[in-house]
Order: structure tokens, then C-alpha cells, then sequence
């Protein structure tokens, strides 16, 4: 195990350069597919693909924030905090509750005790076995692909990160301000696109 650790010592430095690098590049990207995809929304051939982009992006971006959640993109916890509020605002998802759900996982992880940190939830066999059919049934629905990668992200992006029992534990005021931090963007798109219900959001 100490070797493994020496070996890899190399690669685990922070770099200040290399974390803003893929911050802004990324962000580039981002804005770029954002920005082509609501001038062109009714070009198909164009929007199509900056769909595909942006989405690529978006996930960048959240994987940046968790890196800046773990203090782990740039060398000071102060920047990595800095980042991650900006970050915030791209992913849709409020910093201080991302970190604090996935410090709950990263402490939590396996343990058969603790299943209500908002982690997917897993029956044992002896439960499955015990279970009637109609919790077999709903555990099947649970856990297909397709619920966990649609109603399941919306469910816990947009709704379990700003239930109050998360929301009070990092404080709410935070989370609130992360809301009102979405205007500006809604307001752009809504301009670039020409969409007549942007003043709604702004």
C-alpha cells in the first residue's frame, strides 16, 4: 500500500493553473453551446448538436464542483469555495448541500445503518427475499436505468437539494441566494432565443 501511495504521489498535487484551466475551458465550452444553442433553437442541425455539447459540459462542470467540494481543484480551500459557488450556478445544484450530501456518502457508503443520506437506496438479499411482491415490484421500478437517470436526477437536483431538511442543516440563506443566482441566466437565454416568457424568470 506505501508504494502505491509513493507512486501516485506525483499525481495527486494541486495546481492552481491546471484547475483554472479547466475551469475556464470548460466554461468556454458551456457558454459556447448555450449561446449557438438558443440563437439557432429553431435550426435543428445546429441546436441538435449544441445539445449533445452542452450536456457533455454540464457534467464537466458538476465534476469540477466536486472537485471543489472535496477542496481538491485548487491549492486554498478559500478558491475552491470561490469556484464552487461559481460552478453552482451552471450545474443548478447549491454548493454548500452538494457537499454536505456527498461528505454523507463518502462517510456513509456501505454502511447497512445509514441508507437515508440520499444515496440509492439497496436491499440486502435477506431483505429482497423477505420482501413481498409489491416491494419487489416497486425495487425493480426504483432501480431501472430509466427512472434513476430522469425523474431520479430532477428528483434529487432540484428537489432533495432544496428540501428543508438539507437546506437547514448548510443554512438556507445560501441555497436561496443560489435561486435567485439562476435569474441573470434565464433572462439570456430568453433573450437570445427570443422566447416572449423570459420576463417571467427575470
Amino acid at each position: 500500500m506505501t508504494d502505491i501511495r509513493e507512486h501516485t504521489r506525483a499525481f495527486a498535487t494541486k495546481s492552481d493553473a491546471i484547475g483554472a484551466l479547466s475551469l475556464v475551458a470548460t466554461l468556454a465550452v458551456y457558454m459556447a453551446a448555450l449561446a449557438l444553442g438558443a440563437r439557432y433553437a429553431s435550426a435543428l442541425w445546429v441546436s441538435a448538436p449544441m445539445v449533445v455539447v452542452l450536456a457533455f459540459a454540464s457534467v464537466r462542470l458538476y465534476v469540477l464542483q466536486h472537485d471543489c467540494g472535496h477542496h481538491s481543484l485548487f491549492a486554498t480551500k478559500r478558491l475552491n469555495d470561490v469556484a464552487g459557488h461559481l460552478l453552482s450556478v451552471f450545474s443548478l445544484t447549491p454548493f454548500r448541500v452538494m457537499q454536505y450530501n456527498h461528505n454523507l456518502h463518502h462517510a456513509y457508503l456501505g454502511n447497512l445503518d445509514h441508507r437515508e443520506t440520499t444515496e440509492v437506496y439497496t436491499m440486502t438479499l435477506a431483505e429482497w427475499q423477505a420482501a413481498p411482491l409489491r416491494t419487489r415490484l416497486w425495487y425493480r421500478l426504483y432501480r431501472n436505468p430509466v427512472v434513476m437517470l430522469s425523474p431520479g436526477g430532477i428528483l434529487t437536483y432540484f428537489i432533495v437539494y432544496r428540501w428543508p431538511r438539507n437546506t437547514l442543516r448548510v443554512g438556507a440563506g445560501g441555497v436561496i441566494a443560489h435561486n435567485w443566482r439562476w435569474r441573470p441566466g434565464w433572462r439570456w437565454c430568453g433573450w437570445r432565443s427570443g422566447w416572449r416568457g423570459s420576463s417571467f424568470w427575470g
